[in-house]
């Protein structure tokens, strides 16, 4: 695959510079905590050109790195998918406020694409 080709089920985010060098580095140099740090950030629904296989994508400007969490906001892609429309809806039972944090998602590779542009 190139730069650009995503691979099947491969859930892609766009990282701000500082960001992409540090998921880099967990990739590139830290074989040992790749599957240690987890990414979370808040859903939002719509297909984006950089992870066009879902129907929703992380907001890039609240996207942070975590090592623990509580499960309460962790699910597979899939079953935000599955789920999307109780999503971010009070009282729904799944992902009420829109947060997600997939304890099982790990970073595979870094995807040269360009960074979304602040949206005004």
């Amino acid at each position: 695959m190139d730069a650009t080709t995503f691979g099947t089920h491969e859930f892609v985010i766009a990282a701000d510079p500082i960001l992409a060098r540090q998921i880099e580095s967990i990739i590139h140099y830290s074989d040992l905590h790749r599957g240690l740090v987890h990414v979370q950030g808040k859903i939002v629904r719509g297909r984006v050109a950089y992870n066009e296989e879902y129907p929703f994508h992380l907001d890039p400007d609240s996207i942070t790195l975590f090592k623990d969490g509580v499960k309460q906001c962790d699910a597979s892609a899939f079953e935000v998918e599955d789920n999307i429309e109780r999503m971010g809806v009070p009282n729904s039972g799944f992902l009420a406020d829109g947060h997600w944090c997939p304890h099982s998602l790990r970073f595979i590779r870094e995807i040269v694409y360009p960074f979304p542009s602040a949206r005004h």
